[in-house]
């Protein structure tokens, strides 16, 4: 079973900014068992889509070609450079979810262009067939019953920002609502606090970031990219509707982009920036504060056709917050995982939502 299915139509919206690049899809072929994957695999059978999508680098526009699906690669243990197994810490997702888990499944994602200035919707055509190592090709579909992808030019965050009043006299007003079609959660990065709230869930403190982030499904087809807002005053409703303060602008950023700006407003947050590493922004309490809480909020979405987690290693004493030969413990209530260790150098295995992690001298407990 092929997601999503012919003789369909899907609507896509896409980045109006094409400084945004283009959205990424995501399609399965759902074998259903073990032994028909493996068949599959013995026959030496390829699982196509054939199709003439704009794909991004990929040849002239309106062109048809076969994209294989693929097995997701089996992850291996991270080394240290002596060689030397390393035991990472796992950072609990903030939703609280595993990652989805679809057996017996073939993916496929392809990166499309952005639409070009002039152009507010294209679309294209997909069918789905199996090449055989002889050539011979097998059809899955039908003339006229292809899937149809139809990409719109609007933003897939946000509605329309509502204009702004000055003369209302208010101190705060509405800024935009939340109009993601995909699941998705938020973190708040505020006054000595960063904090993750799911979809539906009302921030309960002002916030100068808002970091909207997706969270993938059985269902996701489009794959799109984190966003951050930047401002004074930013709350977040249950029905996904922003407010802000009146009298200070609010900025939207492609979320990978706005390292300049965290770099340079999170110290006078009352928090403590450690940079951007394999995608996720690094924030922490202050170092002279015990125990010190790391936070990872994320701001690149892994568009690989399965999530996998990410691990980022993170050298304590260089960053400030110990001493090359202190004893401290990692935990998380949350998943109540703890880790010893006497070195300064530590890896943290973080999921798509981000995640969160105290760390604690052994001389403080």
């Amino acid at each position: 079973m092929f997601f999503p299915p012919l003789d369909s139509t899907v609507v896509v919206d896409v980045p109006p900014n094409a400084r945004a690049g283009g959205v990424s899809l995501l399609f399965r072929a759902r074998t259903g068992s073990a032994s028909a994957l493996e068949q599959l695999k013995q026959d030496g059978v390829q699982v196509q889509a054939w199709t003439n999508a704009p794909v991004d680098e990929d040849g002239p526009e309106g062109q048809w070609r076969g994209y294989n699906f693929e097995e997701v690669p089996v992850t291996s243990e991270t080394t240290e450079s002596d060689g030397a197994v390393v035991t990472p810490f796992s950072l609990p997702s903030p939703t609280g979810d595993n990652p989805v888990d679809e057996p017996f499944t073939l993916f496929l994602t392809l990166k499309l262009r952005p639409l070009p200035r002039y152009q507010s919707e294209a679309d294209f055509l997909v069918t789905y067939r199996l090449l055989y190592p002889s050539g011979e090709v097998r059809w899955l579909g039908h003339h006229g019953h292809d899937l149809r992808c139809v990409l719109k030019k609007t933003d897939p965050w946000l509605a329309p920002p509502v204009p702004v009043d000055q003369s209302s006299g208010s101190v705060s007003r509405v800024f935009s609502s939340v109009t993601m079609k995909e699941p998705w959660g938020c973190w708040a990065i505020g006054e000595g606090s960063v904090k993750y709230y799911p979809k539906g869930t009302t921030t309960d403190a002002e916030a100068a970031f808002l970091v909207f982030v997706p969270k993938r499904g059985p269902s996701t087809f489009a794959l799109h990219q984190p966003i951050i807002l930047h401002g004074a005053g930013l709350k977040l409703d249950l029905s996904g509707t922003i407010t802000c303060r009146t009298s200070t602008p609010t900025r939207v950023y492609n979320a990978i982009t706005s390292e300049p700006e965290l770099s340079f407003a999170v110290p006078d947050l009352g928090l403590r920036w450690l940079g951007v590493k394999n995608g996720y922004a690094l924030i922490t309490s202050p170092a002279h504060e015990q125990p010190v809480n790391i936070y990872a909020v994320p701001l690149l979405a892994d568009t690989s056709p399965a999530e996998r987690p990410t691990q980022v290693g993170l050298n304590l004493a260089s960053n400030g917050l110990f001493a090359e030969d202190s004893r401290f413990v990692v935990y998380n209530s949350s998943s109540n995982g703890v880790l010893e260790s006497s070195s300064a150098h530590i890896h943290l295995t973080i999921g798509a939502s981000g995640g969160s992690c105290v760390l604690r001298g052994i001389s403080h407990m």
